[in-house]
Order: C-alpha cells, then structure tokens, then sequence
C-alpha cells in the first residue's frame, strides 16, 4: 500500500504553529536566562570582595578594616578613597594586590562613570562621577567609594561599592546588571536595603528595608517595575535565595 505523505499545506500550517509558539516562549526563555547569568555573575563578584578583604585582614594580622595597611595608606583627613582628588598610589596597589584586574580607573570620565539607569527607565540614575573603577579579568568591575577608614565601630558605614557584572556592558541598569552594597568594619559588602542593613544603620521604626517601599526593588512576589529605582535590588536577589524573581 502506498504511504500518503504531508501535503505542503500541512507542512506549512504546522511550520507556522511552531513559530508561533516559538516567537511567544522565547523571550521568557532568553530573559530568565540572563537573569541567571546576572544573579550568578554577581554572587561570585560578591565573594570575590568579600574574599579579597578576609585575605587582607589576615595578612595584616588584624580584625578591623581601619587597622590595614591599606587604610593607613589613605592620608586624607576624612580617611576618603574614590576619585583622583583622593588619590593614593599606595593603597591602589594594595587593594590591586588581592585582586585579579586588568586595570583602575582613578579619575572616569562623565560618559564612562554616570551612565546607570533607574530600572523603570524612567532617567538616569544619577550616580557620583567620583567613584573608582576596578575591572576585573573576568569582565566585571567594582565602582567603588570607600570613606571613614580610621573608623572600627559597627555604627560606621566604610562607603559604598557598586558591581556591574558586565562590566561597561548594557544595559547598566539598577537591579539588572549593576547593585549596590554598603561596606561594613570589615570591609564586607552588605546589601543596601537588606535586614542587616536596616538592623545594623537604620534603627527601630525604620523603612528602609526593599520590602517597606517599591522604589527599592519592586514588591515581593511581584514582578511589576513600574517607578522602581533598583537601588535594593541586590537585598532582594539574595533574600530570595539568590533568585531574580522580578
């Protein structure tokens, strides 16, 4: 008996019912899967500053950031690192030494330093020009300004650093590539807008915390970034279980 094949129609009819379906699930597909490079790619840029001061602490024998040999290597009266205004040649090479970079960028020019965008994309998010840039070899960098570095209470913030984990790559935007962290005694990163950042300089009563105002990083279980800054956004992904659910 002779088999009956597809006619072109049909083949046709089915070719458009696969793209169809197609052209509806890739962009989930490929958004998620950039949300989890993203989420990855931070996580590891996170343990990577956090490494990088354990190993500095335990050189100098120490237990408190303002008791380096780094911190001694900023001369300036209110113990401020971050642009060339407040550069010391010293402590780059020693902040250099526990990482492995390509280059710093002590004096960015406006173009190259205040790009980042509010995640709603409703402007620019206005970020000081000031901040040190440290790329690292795998294509992340660290803008970074690091202040009060004679200071060892638990109170003291030591500045602030941002990762963007694709480096000068976009879409620079808040909560999507680039995150925020506050830099304690130790010189460990805790996330802005997070539980311990709240415990630790906010205070009883506070809302500060992501989940207490959208313009952090959205609202919990919803994906909604409408007037969402990103500024807490690095709370959010690690409070979620290092998730990006937004």
């Amino acid at each position: 008996m002779k088999k009956k094949g597809f006619t072109l129609a049909e083949v046709l009819i089915t070719l458009g019912i696969i793209g169809t379906v197609a052209a509806m699930t890739m962009p989930g597909l490929v958004g998620n899967y950039q949300k989890k490079i993203r989420v990855t790619q931070l996580k590891k840029a996170y343990i990577t500053w956090n490494n990088a001061f354990r190993l500095m602490l335990a050189g100098d024998g120490v237990n408190y950031l303002s008791d380096t040999a780094f911190a001694t290597a900023v001369t300036d009266s209110g113990k401020n690192l971050y642009n060339a205004a407040s550069s010391y040649p010293e402590a780059h090479t020693i902040l250099m030494k526990y990482f492995k970079t390509t280059k710093m960028v002590t004096s960015p020019s406006v173009g190259d330093a205040c790009n980042y965008k509010t995640m709603d994309g409703s402007g620019p998010y206005g970020l000081s020009c000031d901040f040190i840039k440290l790329y690292l070899v795998d294509g992340t960098n660290y803008r970074i300004w690091l202040n009060d570095l004679d200071k060892d209470t638990d109170t003291n913030t030591h500045g602030h650093v941002f990762i963007d984990v694709n480096g000068d790559n976009k879409p620079n935007v808040m909560g999507r590539d680039i995150f925020e962290f506050i830099v304690d005694r130790t010189g460990t990163l805790i996330p802005t807008h997070s539980l311990v950042y709240n415990e630790r300089w906010c205070g009883v009563g506070c809302v500060n915390h992501w989940k207490q105002q959208k313009v952090f990083c959205g609202t919990e279980g919803s994906a909604d970034i409408t007037d969402v800054g990103g500024l807490g956004c690095a709370a959010r992904i690690m409070e979620s279980g290092w998730e990006m659910d937004y």
